[in-house]
């Protein structure tokens, strides 16, 4: 086909084509910038309904915890009272040990009457025993004096009974052992 138009007219038609070219990619632009506005205007409603959730939320949890601090401090007085016991309760005599040192050391012919606390802190228990001799009594302070954990063991009293003798002993340990 000869195209017999004019110059001018076929430029005016070259640049139409032109013109319909850009104005499809111009509403192409438009739509795309419209869809990403769209998705971020989305994207922006559906953060500020995730703020406020997480406000609620952090608000709540804030409630929460600040009902937690009374149980925090009954907690921490608790086991300031346990730590205080166990302080307490270390430094105790306990008669169980304290029967294994005079087991091991125990001569024969004398027997153990009892064991009483004196409540001084340098000397704190007292052992009554019964020997049928005034030589056992002695042998019994002479073996108790050999324990590790025995500082020092002096006789209290020694009594002549129908039976034979009955003696006092008070006991100290040494530091650290009384338990």
């Amino acid at each position: 086909m000869i195209n017999l138009m004019p110059p001018t007219a076929k430029e005016q038609l070259r640049y139409a084509k032109y013109n319909r070219s850009a104005l499809r990619y111009l509403q192409l632009v438009v739509v795309v910038v419209v869809i990403i506005a769209a998705i971020f205007a989305t994207a922006i409603m559906y953060l500020d309904r995730q703020v406020v959730s997480v406000t609620t939320d952090l608000t709540s949890k804030q409630q929460t915890i600040a009902g937690f601090s009374n149980d925090k401090l009954t907690a921490a007085n608790a086991a300031a009272r346990v730590n205080a016991i166990k302080t307490i309760e270390g430094g105790q005599t306990r008669f169980s040990q304290l029967l294994y040192d005079l087991a091991a050391v125990l001569p024969k012919g004398i027997s153990l009457t009892g064991i009483a606390l004196t409540g001084d802190s340098s000397k704190p228990v007292v052992v009554s025993i019964n020997g049928s001799t005034y030589n056992e009594i002695l042998a019994f302070h002479d073996a108790i004096v050999t324990s590790p954990r025995i500082s020092g063991a002096d006789l209290q009293s020694i009594t002549s009974t129908s039976t034979g003798y009955q003696a006092n002993v008070v006991l100290g340990f040494n530091p650290g052992e009384a338990k």
